[in-house]
C-alpha cells in the first residue's frame, strides 16, 4: 500500500514465507525497520538489509522486504500485501552510476563517429563568391555537389558526397533571377531531405519575393507568404535571413525558426572609418526610403551616435507611387 510522507517503516512479523513457489525458497525470518541490526548484525537502512555481510544468503534478502504502514491500516492487510508473489515484487539491484548497455554504447560510438563531421555547406549558383567566403572564414570546405543547368535550362542537383545524419546549411539567395534561384534551392532541400540529412538550414541573404507580403489590391497572391509555405514543405528545419523586408515576413513560417539577421552594426564601422570623414563638420542625415524602413534608419543611426558620431539627424521619405513596382 502507499506510504505517507510521516509513517515509519516497523515491524510487521516474523515469518512470512513466499507463497508463489516460483522463487528461491524463502528462509522465515523477521522483518527489519530503518535503524535497526540485522541477521550477523548486518545494519539496516530504509527498510533494507545491506549487503555488506558476504555471508548474507541472497534468498534471506529476497524475503527482507519492509512496508511502510500508513497509520490506522491493518496489520493483517500489510501482511498479506507483502506476502506477495516474487514475480510481482522482484528486487531489482540499482544500476552503478554511469553503467550503459552494450547497445547503448554501440550507439554513443556511432554518434562520436558522427559527431566528427559537425555540418556540412552546399551552395547554389546565385552568389558563389559569398559562400566560398563563408567556408574559408569556417575553415571547411564547400560539400561536392553537382549544381548546373542541363541544355534545356532545367536545373541539375545531384550530391557526390552522403549527408546521412549530417547537419547541412544551404547558402542561396533568392537574388535576380528570382525564380531560378528559387526554383534551384528549393530542388537541392528536397534532394538533401532525400538524403537522409539530419536537419536542413537555408541561408537566404535576400530573401527574393519579401516585398509582396500584403494585398494591396483585389485578387492578388500574398507571396512572401506564398514563398514560405513552399519552402516549408520542401523541408528546410530553419531559415537565416538577413534585413527581411519587413519583420512579418517571419510570421509565415509556422513549422520553422526565422533568423533575421542585421548587418547595419557590420556597415557602421565601414561608414565611420570610410565615408564620414569626407562630409569633415557638415551635418549628417540617415534616410528611411519608406515608412516600413523607419526602425532600420533609426538602428543605424543609433549606431552611429554610439560610435561618437555628432551632428546626425533622421529624416523618412513619403511615396506616391503610380502603380506596385
Amino acid at each position: 500500500p502507499p506510504s505517507s510522507s510521516s509513517s515509519r517503516s516497523k515491524r510487521l512479523g516474523s515469518h512470512l514465507p513466499c507463497p508463489s513457489g516460483r522463487c528461491i525458497p524463502c528462509t522465515p525470518m523477521p522483518f527489519y525497520g530503518n535503524g535497526q541490526q540485522g541477521p550477523n548484525g548486518t545494519p539496516v537502512k530504509g527498510g533494507m538489509i545491506q549487503r555488506d555481510d558476504p555471508d548474507f544468503d541472497r534468498a534471506a534478502e529476497r524475503s527482507s522486504r519492509v512496508t511502510e504502514v500508513r497509520p490506522g491500516l491493518d496489520p493483517a492487510a500489510a501482511a498479506a500485501h507483502m506476502s506477495r508473489s516474487n514475480s510481482e515484487r522482484s528486487f531489482k539491484t540499482p544500476k552503478k552510476y554511469g553503467s550503459v548497455s552494450n547497445d547503448t554504447q554501440q550507439e554513443q560510438v556511432a554518434r562520436t563517429e558522427i559527431s566528427k563531421v559537425k555540418y556540412k555547406l552546399i551552395a547554389g549558383r546565385s552568389n558563389l563568391a559569398l559562400a566560398s567566403a563563408i567556408a574559408e572564414t569556417l575553415g571547411v570546405d564547400l560539400m561536392d555537389a553537382t549544381v548546373e543547368a542541363f541544355n534545356d535550362g532545367e536545373s541539375k542537383i545531384q550530391l557526390i558526397e552522403s549527408v546521412r545524419n549530417i547537419h547541412v546549411y544551404v547558402i542561396q539567395s533568392t537574388c535576380p533571377p528570382v525564380n531560378d534561384n528559387l526554383l534551384e534551392l528549393f530542388l537541392m532541400v528536397r534532394c538533401l531531405r532525400r538524403a537522409s540529412a539530419s536537419s536542413i538550414t537555408a541561408i537566404i541573404p535576400y530573401f527574393g519575393y519579401a516585398r509582396q507580403d500584403r494585398k494591396m489590391v483585389a485578387r492578388v497572391p500574398i507571396s512572401a507568404s506564398d514563398v514560405a509555405i513552399m519552402l516549408e514543405k520542401a523541408g528546410i528545419d530553419r531559415l537565416l535571413a538577413v534585413d527581411l523586408h519587413c519583420g512579418q515576413i517571419q510570421g509565415f513560417f509556422h513549422q520553422c525558426p526565422v533568423d533575421n539577421l542585421s548587418a547595419l552594426r557590420e556597415m557602421a564601422p565601414y561608414v565611420v572609418r570610410e565615408i564620414i570623414p569626407g562630409f569633415k563638420e557638415e551635418p549628417i542625415v540617415v534616410v528611411s526610403p519608406d515608412a516600413g524602413g523607419v526602425a532600420r534608419a533609426k538602428m543605424f543611426m543609433e549606431c552611429l551616435t554610439t560610435m561618437l558620431v555628432k551632428n546626425i539627424g533622421l529624416a523618412i521619405t513619403v511615396k506616391h507611387r503610380a502603380g506596385p513596382g
